[in-house]
């Protein structure tokens, strides 16, 4: 699904980012990402733990307390269906210079590629890619998992184009023409 940036202020919290697809039982659907602004949607995690869809989580009560967290840096998107469920999210690290880590990415454990019954699917790819297109645009070198869990080891080195790194073990990173390829293969879903 192709990625369109956009810089639109829907309300006066979170800011409309990109246009991002989805597929949802094999049909194309249209979502998009936002930007999360710390202030006005400082709950936003809260009522997504409220969420019956979201409730078979572990990440959100971290995600919470570090997106309160006025002395962490970082930025929160969230990636919506038009009815504006919440399919997935991404936390990212602000202070880097030339690089760009990412803290958190979750898709909704209903659609999670770990549920048999899952019908939607490249919610995470779809993320992964308009993150890669923020590492270039912001001129960063570099776009790490500093720390992946186990289980979506696979998702990022096979699906998304993530090397291990041999310097820093347990890290995984992407630049260059891998930053291309990821946005390039999502725009052909």
């Amino acid at each position: 699904m192709k990625i369109s940036s956009i810089q639109k202020n829907i309300s006066f919290g979170k800011t409309l980012a990109a246009k991002a697809g989805f597929l949802y039982n094999g049909i194309p659907q249209k979502g998009y990402i936002y930007k999360l602004n710390k202030k006005e949607d400082k709950d936003y995690f809260e009522k997504l733990m409220r969420n019956r869809y979201w409730s078979d989580n572990n990440y959100l009560h971290f995600v919470q307390e570090e997106f309160e967290d006025k002395k962490v840096k970082n930025e929160a998107y969230t990636m919506e269906a038009e009815n504006g469920f919440c399919l997935g999210y991404a936390i990212t690290e602000k202070e880097a210079i030339k690089t760009k880590g990412l803290e958190y990415i979750e898709t909704c454990p209903k659609f999670s590629s770990e549920n048999e019954q899952r019908n939607v699917k490249y919610i995470g790819e779809s993320m992964i890619a308009f993150l890669a297109q923020r590492v270039k645009r912001d001129r960063q070198k570099i776009f790490l998992v500093p720390a992946p869990v186990i289980d979506a080891v696979d998702f990022y080195t096979s699906k998304c184009g993530f090397k291990m790194s041999k310097l820093m073990p347990g890290v995984l990173y992407m630049y260059g023409k891998s930053l291309d390829k990821i946005i390039h293969q999502n725009e052909i879903h």
